[in-house]
């Protein structure tokens, strides 16, 4: 599911990841029902529905945790990165810089690379823990919502109550 939600408009209607997708909104809304303090908007990136603060309710510059949200962090971090570099004191910095990492040779392991990677954890499955663990009130592991979204995959939409899903967890 993680190769599945990209910054593209609408990427959660593909037929892989669409049953998951319904899962979710029909999760944030009984999460909105039961908390005033929030809100569904729509991502301006891709079109997904996520829930905030309603303090957030008239912005339009909110991105979804499903990689829109890092995509534009990432972005706005290339154009200071630009900005700062095309000034005088960026170009003498990059130039010290420079001449520094050529005066010397570095050593790199891909063993130790590999051992201190961690496993990426689907930013769908991890929001969902969030709004999961509000629901219910109690701290889930991410293997248990996995287990969760595996189940409700394997049957149809319309015969899942969400209520009974979530008490087997409690």
């Amino acid at each position: 599911m993680g190769e599945s939600c990209n910054t593209k408009p609408k990427w959660y209607t593909k037929k892989i990841i669409a049953g998951t997708y319904q899962l979710y909104t029909d999760l944030i809304e009984q999460v909105v029902a039961a908390d005033y303090t929030l809100f569904i908007t729509l991502c301006p990136q891709c079109q997904s529905l996520f829930t905030t603060k309603t303090c957030n309710q008239q912005r339009d510059d909110i991105y979804c945790p499903f990689g829109c949200r890092q995509m534009k962090k990432k972005a706005k971090a290339r154009e200071r990165s630009k900005k700062y570099y095309k000034s005088s004191k960026g170009r003498k910095n990059k130039k010290r810089h420079n001449r520094s990492r050529n005066d010397k040779t570095l050593e790199f392991n891909t063993d130790e690379a590999e051992d201190n990677k961690e496993e990426e954890i689907d930013p769908m499955i991890s929001y969902a823990k969030l709004i999961i663990d509000s629901v219910t009130k109690k701290e889930h592991e991410i293997s248990e919502i996995k287990e969760i979204f595996n189940k409700v995959r394997s049957r149809s939409l319309d015969s899942i109550d969400l209520s009974n899903v979530l008490d087997r967890y409690e």
